[in-house]
């Protein structure tokens, strides 16, 4: 064993070590930039990578109790800065959203022209913010100008789910495979127009959920990569996976959309929508500057100039942006939606009460003898709040997609230099406890008044898809999606834990924080007349 005898031994060693470090600290320390947010010191080379472990959004969280609501870390490479508070997001994203909206390199978004063309993980332009008012304006046509289109869609995929459950009078189910596989078909629906038609394409359908899981898996272990790029060598594995993922799920979205093609009329599904809406608006971009009048819940910001440079077009690769918008919304809505739907079980099988109110709220509202529909939602107000506090409790993308400043920007009394990295935290948003009691509790209550109404003051504080021009592209119609198949899960069935125990409420972090996997028994509650 080697050993070390007396301290004029260990100072040639320790000296070369100390001026290493102070000499990294020199170059990437926050010494010198003028009014930057406060913050922990970092380590050279991987900063203060270390101290967020498993759970990178509950460790920000922490670091923000101590050194408050906007401040900087150091990610690797990489200078970032963390917002974990309500105000702090609404002044970045929505008051200086010019700032704020563009996005990082990604090494996901290099796969097949991502950045590009997809909306989503695209770097800002005037370009981008133009596709994603002609997917709104798609999504509010098709679903939200039909709801009786919209009530269908869901109901027959439930009625699927039900079919499938009910071959027993008690039947066990897995949240996270049933109910994602009728999410996939509405999904499918609503993006393509009519569901796999054949057994080749629902196959593969089935393959692209397991794909997706993988996906969110990988996703988080292969974003250290964008900020360690040497480990890439040993991280091969997972950005194959996660390549592999995002290749299958574009390839996917051009076989259905070119079948369908010659199938779909105009309006019926949002794929060719957007592909209408598309031509209209590249040959007219500022006659659609305002031209999204619906009832969704947009922050369009009016700092933001959405003309197009003079003499430029916008794309030529214009059948690759309307696949890749379609890819934005099928794959977006698939994680979303099923991961709130399995939160929701879990939440819904360890609070008996709730449920039970639940079912006597759905009793009254809409009884037995029929489903119910997106227009009773006015009369379930506990139904929506338990939706807001499933969002609100389970943060499922605790960390927002990275922002990245497109210029020196002001920020909270901070100076913001540019190309700096932007975390938005909502994790902490979600939980502050200045803004809600008892964060950790599930409550839904809390969002209802005295009356029993929703609170609307109460819901603005809440936010589960970020906000501003970066806001999740479909979540005005996953909020629908969640309220209706929960009303009919819950008019038919009565749910309960299999192994008598409450369920384990830990969550697995990736893109999206997912419970683990369960199994929920279901009790049919009546025979309906449907």
């Amino acid at each position: 064993m080697l050993t070390i005898a007396s301290t004029a031994d260990i100072l040639p060693l320790f000296l070369p070590v100390v001026s290493i470090a102070c000499f990294c600290f020199l170059i990437f320390g926050r010494e010198g930039k003028l009014n930057y947010p406060p913050g922990p010191w970092g380590l050279p080379i991987i900063g203060n990578l270390p101290l967020l472990g498993s759970t990178p959004h509950i460790a920000l969280t922490e670091l923000g109790n101590v050194y408050g609501d906007v401040f900087s870390v150091r990610l690797g490479s990489r200078e970032a800065v963390v917002l974990n508070s309500e105000e702090a997001v609404r002044q970045a994203l929505l008051q200086n959203s010019r700032q704020f909206s563009d996005r990082p390199p990604m090494s996901a978004s290099a796969i097949r022209g991502v950045r590009k063309f997809s909306i989503v993980f695209g770097e800002y332009s005037p370009a981008q913010a133009l596709k994603k008012r002609c997917a709104l304006k798609a999504i509010h046509q098709v679903v939200f100008n039909n709801l009786e289109h919209f009530n269908k869609i869901v109901h027959d995929a439930f009625l699927n789910f039900k079919a499938d459950l009910v071959g027993e009078e008690v039947q066990t189910f897995k949240p996270s495979i049933q109910l994602k596989l009728a999410v996939v078909k509405i999904i499918f629906n609503f993006t393509f127009g009519e569901g796999p038609r054949n057994q080749q394409l629902s196959e593969e359908v089935q393959k692209l959920v397991v794909e997706s899981d993988e996906f969110t898996e990988s996703s988080a272990a292969t974003a250290l990569v964008d900020f360690l790029p040497w480990l890439k060598p040993f991280m091969r594995k997972q950005i194959a996976t996660v390549e592999q993922s995002v290749e299958a799920l574009i390839n996917f979205v051009e076989k259905v959309y070119t079948s369908s093609k010659q199938q779909a009329t105009n309006d019926s599904c949002i794929a060719f929508c957007v592909t209408k809406l598309w031509e209209k608006a590249k040959k007219k971009p500022n006659e659609h500057k305002y031209d999204i009048n619906m009832n969704l819940v947009l922050e369009e910001q009016k700092d933001i100039s959405f003309s197009l440079p003079k003499g430029k077009p916008v794309n030529n690769g214009d059948e690759e942006i309307v696949k890749m918008i379609s890819a934005d919304v099928f794959g977006a809505g698939l994680e979303t939606v099923s991961n709130a739907l399995s939160w929701a079980m879990a939440y819904i099988v360890n609070s008996p009460k709730i449920q039970q109110s639940l079912h006597q709220e759905l009793d009254i509202a809409v009884g037995g003898l029929r489903l119910p529909t997106i227009q009773d939602k006015p009369n379930m107000p506990l139904l929506q709040a338990t939706v807001l506090e499933v969002l609100r409790i389970t943060s499922l993308v605790p960390l927002a997609l990275p922002h990245q400043t497109s210029e020196e920007a002001k920020l909270c009394g901070y100076t913001i230099p540019k190309a700096t990295l932007v975390i938005v935290n909502l994790w902490a948003v979600n939980h502050d406890p200045r803004v809600f009691e008892n964060p950790h509790v599930f409550n839904p209550y809390r969002f209802l008044n005295e009356d029993g109404e929703v609170c609307q003051k109460k819901t603005k504080f809440q936010l589960p898809f970020s906000i501003g021009s970066r806001r999740c592209l479909g979540s005005t119609l996953a909020k629908a999606e969640i309220f209706l198949l929960l009303a009919c899960l819950l008019q038919h069935f009565e749910f309960s834990s299999t192994t008598g125990e409450n369920v384990d409420l830990e969550s697995h972090f990736g893109l999206t924080l997912r419970p683990k996997p369960f199994s929920v028994c279901a009790r049919l509650r009546c025979k309906m007349g449907t």
